[in-house]
């Protein structure tokens, strides 16, 4: 099958890469024949119309109305509009109706991060599949090295539009940023013993880690629905922290509650991850198992 793949977020930072990495060891055996840089508001038209599917990687760009998000649904309306298989994958959806609801309704594959974004994509006419984001994918995030040793208590970033922008730098601990490989990241993590983080991928590395973190809100709902989904299926809830009283409040929390991180952990590394096999079944592309796949696309 003939692909075009939007919003390839490998210039971002590490949790990003091992997302593009994952996507596109995935996709392999399909034929991508144009991808889209994150951020971008142009498209290949001929390459557009060549294609036999439109495969949207989500990520964090769909919320508030942002200009970009919002291109990335027009592409799948034209998408439809010209009979190509559509799909929105690995996606935050923050909107409310009414957001192009038909085409929501229309894709042949919609799968969401967590549940906040699941219960918005249901209100505009969405059918959302809930999976774990592509960085938890084992072949992106295992095996990695560490880079240099850690204190107990480290900090990451948080996200500029964040309201709590700012008061992760006011803790007075060792910085960690995603900057390494995804792997090399998760591998260094392993040190220590509380990280604090306002970034989805910072949470996520945390854990696949196995320590305790300490989460600050970001710029829209995906770590407060990632933490959601696991209270809905655990009970335990990990609160989401605002401001420097939050932080030492969350500190305590995860020094004195080992158990809810020990089981958070757990939940990443066993919830289902899209795979081939679900991709290629969602658009309609029978499998061969004798050989390589083939397409029967309409």
């Amino acid at each position: 099958m003939k692909i075009y793949l939007f919003n390839d977020t490998s210039t971002g930072h590490a949790g990003s890469r091992a997302v593009m990495e994952s996507i596109y060891r995935m996709l392999l055996g399909h034929e991508i024949i144009a991808r889209h840089i994150v951020g971008q508001t142009t498209f290949d038209f001929r390459a557009f119309m060549a294609c036999d599917a439109v495969v949207v990687n989500g990520e964090g760009t769909i919320h508030h109305r942002a200009v970009a998000g919002q291109f990335l649904m027009t592409m799948l309306t034209l998408a439809q509009a010209t009979r190509k298989r559509t799909a929105l994958i690995n996606a935050m959806f923050q909107e409310g109706p009414q957001f192009f609801d038909s085409t929501l309704a229309n894709l042949d594959l919609l799968v969401v991060r967590e549940s906040s974004s699941a219960e918005c994509a249901i209100s505009c006419g969405g059918r959302p599949l809930i999976m774990k984001d592509h960085c938890a994918d084992p072949s992106v995030w295992q095996g990695g090295n560490v880079i240099r040793s850690l204190s107990d208590v480290v900090i990451g970033d948080t996200h500029p539009a964040s309201p709590a922008h700012g008061i992760i730098s006011a803790q007075a601990h060792e910085y960690f940023g995603l900057r390494q490989s995804f792997a090399d990241c998760v591998a260094t993590l392993t040190q220590a013993k509380i990280y604090i983080t306002g970034q989805h991928h910072g949470i996520y590395a945390a854990a696949l880690a196995g320590i305790p973190f300490v989460a600050i809100a970001g710029n829209a709902h995906k770590i407060e629905g990632l933490l959601r989904w696991f209270s809905s299926i655990h009970g335990d809830v990990i609160p989401v922290c605002k401001t420097v009283t939050d932080i030492k409040a969350g500190i305590k929390y995860a020094m004195e509650n080992p158990q809810v991180f020990n089981a958070f952990t757990e939940f990443v590394r066993t919830r289902p991850l899209l795979d081939r096999d679900m991709f290629d079944s969602a658009l309609g592309i029978q499998i061969d198992l004798g050989s390589d796949v083939k397409g029967d696309v309409r």
